[in-house]
């Protein structure tokens, strides 16, 4: 929407996508995908351009199963975020338990555990009931995350459809208090779960690089059962016998 874009300014662009023998992918959502914004409230006051394409080869194609590109709501930004979803087929193995930073962070988290800890169970042996308060407390909190916390990921996908909607409707219905306000928690919602996502990530990262960096052979100079302080040295053994002393940093993962 707007005056058309005039072919000569993108031309050396155009040029450089045929000879690469570049595709632009099919794209899902909104079909415009950056909005300016003139300061007006009204549908008419909006210049609107697709100016946001994923491009992809034919060998980058036949790699993967399945491939899906869409638009993400505008979040802090003009533009649409444009997701490029390649998938190939994999088996899954069943879950084991695992403690998640980001339930910390939820109001109903505490209270959970001080209610499931305070329930007795009946043993002679104080280990035992302690062992035994611990199972049900990992199946509890199994249950507490599926039900009150939730798919972190699922809850971000609904999240940003709402926003999505929200945005849409001002598109066409124009801006008004009650549609900015919307608009507003639906960021700061996005916001809360972009949060999670983040401290989700980082902890499965964490544990990924160090099942990868155990196959390298890494000389931890203590048992694998202790865990790594901060900043401690490791010492990575290379495939011709020398090392190359690392400085590992255990509070992201990484070595420096």
């Amino acid at each position: 929407m707007g005056r058309p874009l005039p072919l000569s300014s993108c031309q050396d662009f155009l040029s450089v996508v045929d000879d690469c023998h570049l595709h632009c992918m099919d794209m899902t959502g909104s079909f415009y995908t950056w909005t300016s914004a003139r300061g007006q409230t009204g549908i008419n006051s909006r210049v609107k351009a697709r100016l946001d394409r994923a491009l992809c080869s034919n060998g980058w194609l036949a790699a993967w199963n399945s491939i899906n590109c869409y638009t993400l709501p505008k979040h802090h930004s003009d533009h649409n975020p444009l997701v490029v979803d390649a998938n190939l087929a994999t088996t899954s193995s069943p879950k084991s338990f695992r403690f998640y930073k980001m339930w910390v962070a939820h109001e109903g988290f505490f209270p959970f555990v001080s209610q499931n800890w305070k329930i007795t169970i009946t043993s002679s042996l104080t280990m035992g009931c302690f062992i035994a308060k611990l199972k049900r407390l990992k199946m509890g909190l199994n249950d507490w995350n599926r039900n009150v916390f939730g798919d972190v990921n699922i809850n971000l996908s609904e999240a940003m459809n709402h926003l999505s909607n929200v945005q849409l409707d001002i598109s066409m219905n124009g801006v008004s208090e009650e549609a900015l306000d919307s608009e507003v928690q639906a960021r700061n919602t996005i916001d809360n779960l972009l949060s999670y996502q983040e401290s989700l990530h980082k902890e499965k990262s964490r544990v990924k690089w160090l099942a990868d960096v155990s196959g390298l052979g890494v000389n931890w100079g203590t048992q694998a059962s202790h865990p790594l302080p901060p900043e401690t040295i490791v010492r990575l053994l290379r495939g011709n016998g020398l090392s190359r002393v690392k400085l590992f940093d255990a509070d992201y993962g990484t070595l420096r």
